[in-house]
């Protein structure tokens, strides 16, 4: 026998040896590519210190880019939004892997954004309120309840709206009142 020549014995553990390291990486791969997956399907909620941002997962195991869903209709609601300013929200990166979560709570912080500058009624108050309902209006998986609660929240931002006109109407008829006294 020579020395080249290999025992059927060695031969067979070389064959082991490759098939091991194979499904080794079979596996590897089939997890890399499950976690892929999982990533691709999970939404994002960032809320920085001024604005909040929608992210969905990238097709990598981790990261995600800005969410533009392909139905121009929802793409309203995942737009990036800013804050009002002193308003009071938990800061941070928040998963999702179900769209209905991820919209009940942009609702909550876009209805809490709303009533906070409708109580500060400052002169942006109807510019911001405005955004929020228009996003609000766009979220899909808004209830029966909350639709009602985001027509509430419409009729108070005409309240306000009407109230800072009022009281610019008062100024100008002040003002003109001085003019007409001087002239």
């Amino acid at each position: 026998m020579s020395q080249d020549a290999e025992s059927p014995g060695k031969r067979t553990l070389r064959w082991k040896r490759l098939l091991g390291v194979l499904l080794f990486m079979l596996l590897l791969g089939g997890g890399a590519y499950g976690a892929s997956w999982l990533n691709a399907r999970t939404y994002y909620l960032v809320v920085g210190p001024t604005e909040v941002s929608v992210g969905k997962g990238r097709m990598l195991p981790f990261g995600y880019d800005p969410y533009v869903p392909l139905e121009p209709s929802l793409r309203r609601a995942y737009e990036t939004f800013l804050l009002p300013g002193g308003f009071d929200v938990e800061r941070g990166q928040q998963k999702y892997s179900d769209r209905v979560e991820l919209d009940q709570t942009l609702f909550l912080i876009l209805v809490k954004a709303s009533q906070f500058s409708l109580r500060k009624e400052n002169a942006r108050t109807p510019e911001l309120v405005a955004a929020y309902l228009s996003r609000l209006r766009a979220l899909p998986g808004t209830s029966a309840n909350q639709r009602s609660e985001i027509e509430r929240l419409a009729g108070e931002a005409k309240f306000v709206e009407a109230k800072g006109k009022m009281k610019a109407g008062f100024t100008a008829l002040e003002s003109a009142e001085k003019m007409f006294r001087e002239a």
